[in-house]
């Protein structure tokens, strides 16, 4: 196993790449560059959720590929265009860099739960807009520019796990639990929590407005300037989506309206959408379950779908 961390972002010191790459390739089947799988965990962009970082790179190292867990701004770091941006550059960097970590360049997934969804699914839709390469010229990178440059950072397939996509599309009425309440220290409280019946409330689109902005109550324009579905072209790359029904956090209709948008831009998209589960399930067994509910058998078997998928992308012939 090759473990290191890479810098990613000047601005934040916590903002880095963690690799665990394969170190015999050839006991895995490739002789030369194999996929990497890069994690983005969720965490409502205050934080990283640990559950969906180590437990599920190890499960696509079992699957013969490499991993890496992206550690993007979020927190007192987060802005939309910083935490997208170092997406792109861990991007990059993996392409760039292909031959030292024998990486196979035209096989980098990245893999979102939840926010971390947002995130893989903004790059994989905005990877050549003009405020992301303004984001990516800023770091002073000898290879960024405004052309075909952004195609160092698009990534090759996406993997979306309960995903954020359309910011409009979560809970506004959410029981005040700690670790769901770390608001922008520079926005208001009274701005995002409130009372009914004498117990206090947390409304979650408007928490994550702002990290993402700053502002509790952003304008439309800019809210839909960032809903990844709302600006799928063919250029995005195919995706893998899963996501429960039972999901009261972040609704199933975002994932349903990324799907459709890939179907009517004509990107290739399998979609699964289960019964049972609500919304931080990882792995949804006992290796990443926080309580009891979040095992929930038949969500399971979203990794063995994955892993057919990827297998069907990387080596069984189907193009991009």
């Amino acid at each position: 196993m090759i473990h290191q961390r890479i810098p990613l972002n000047a601005q934040n010191p916590d903002a880095c790449l963690e690799t665990y790459f394969l170190d015999y390739l050839s006991a895995y089947r490739y002789d030369g560059g194999a996929p990497v799988i890069v994690i983005c965990p969720g965490g409502g962009f205050a934080y990283l959720a640990d559950r969906e970082m180590e437990p599920v790179a190890m499960v696509f190292n079992a699957m013969g590929y490499h991993a890496a867990i992206l550690r993007y701004s979020c927190g007192k770091y987060c802005n939309v265009a910083a935490s997208v941006a170092d997406a792109a550059c861990a991007v990059a960097i993996l392409r760039q860099r292909a031959g030292d970590f024998r990486i196979d360049p035209g096989r980098i997934f990245l893999c979102g739960f939840s926010a971390g969804g947002f995130i893989a699914s903004a790059l994989g839709v905005f990877w050549d807009t003009s405020w992301l390469c303004r984001e990516m010229k800023q770091r002073g990178r000898e290879w960024i520019g405004f052309s075909q440059e952004s195609l160092q950072w698009r990534p090759d397939r996406l993997i979306l796990g309960y995903p954020v996509i359309n910011l409009n599309e979560v809970t506004d009425i959410l029981p005040y639990i700690e670790n769901f309440s770390m608001g922008n220290p520079n926005v208001c409280e009274d701005d995002y929590t409130f009372y009914r019946d004498e117990q206090k409330y947390i409304n979650f689109r408007r928490l994550e407005n702002t990290w993402l902005f700053g502002n509790a109550w952003p304008d439309k324009r800019t809210v839909e300037k960032y809903c990844p579905d709302l600006h799928v072209d063919g250029r995005t790359p195919p995706a893998f989506i899963w996501h429960t029904m039972q999901d009261n956090l972040v609704f199933p209709e975002n994932s349903i309206r990324f799907a459709t948008a890939l179907r009517k831009a004509g990107v290739d998209c399998e979609l699964h959408l289960f019964a049972k589960g609500f919304h931080g399930l990882s792995l949804a067994n006992e290796v990443s379950a926080l309580r009891q509910s979040d095992v929930v058998a038949g969500c399971q078997m979203w990794v063995e779908l994955v892993r057919e998928w990827i297998f069907a992308e990387c080596d069984g012939g189907a193009g991009a």
